[in-house]
């Protein structure tokens, strides 16, 4: 009889043994794998999964399932916010970096044109200079023709220096427009003959 109620009491206690890891497995063993899945899926960037709270077992599984995911939802709603700010601060890099690259090109063609306006006005002032020279020596080839046609007699020489009289004297009328604007400083405003103006031209074009 000792014997009988030896083996039934072993085989009560494991029942029990097995009743308890069965619950221990339910209350304790299995919530802590799960959130121990969700931690490691958190901590691996998943922050979209929402944790598994536990409807049953141990309080203290339960409470440290709300934290778990009131954690995630902090830590979502932070990297949310970052991101956010990252776009931002992109946004307006790109911007500034447009604007820069915008005004550089702005001040490159500044440039350009203030070297071409220098070259110009290099070349005024030496057109100016060359201009001044060309104007001596032709006041010198006038004042020759006009000597010349004063004491020539022939007719075909007189001739010859009228029309050579009459080059220099377009030459010097255009050398004279060189002068003028090359010439620096305020210019008087007065009335011309149109039909003057439109011979300088045609001459000038010819």
């Amino acid at each position: 009889r000792a014997r009988a109620l030896a083996i039934r009491l072993g085989l009560l206690l494991l029942g029990m043994a097995v009743l308890l890891a069965i619950t221990l497995g339910a209350l304790v063993v299995r919530p802590v794998r799960r959130l121990r899945a969700a931690v490691d899926g958190i901590a691996a960037g998943d922050l979209a999964t929402p944790v598994p709270l536990q409807s049953g077992g141990a309080e203290e599984l339960r409470a440290l399932a709300h934290d778990v995911e009131r954690m995630r939802d902090q830590i979502r709603t932070a990297t949310e916010g970052l991101e956010g700010e990252v776009q931002r601060k992109t946004a307006e890099l790109e911007e500034t970096l447009a604007e820069r690259t915008q005004a550089l090109e702005e001040l490159k063609s500044t440039r350009d044109r203030l070297v071409q306006a220098a070259k110009m006005a290099g070349l005024g002032t030496l057109a100016g200079g060359v201009a001044h020279e060309f104007n001596n020596l032709l006041g010198g080839i006038l004042g020759c023709l006009e000597s010349a046609r004063a004491e020539s007699k022939a007719e075909s020489v007189v001739e010859d220096l009228d029309v050579a009289h009459k080059t220099a004297s377009r030459a010097a009328v255009l050398v004279q427009a060189l002068l003028d604007v090359a010439r620096p400083g305020q210019r008087a405003f007065s009335s011309v003959n149109l039909a003057d103006v439109v011979g300088d031209v045609l001459r000038a074009a010819q």
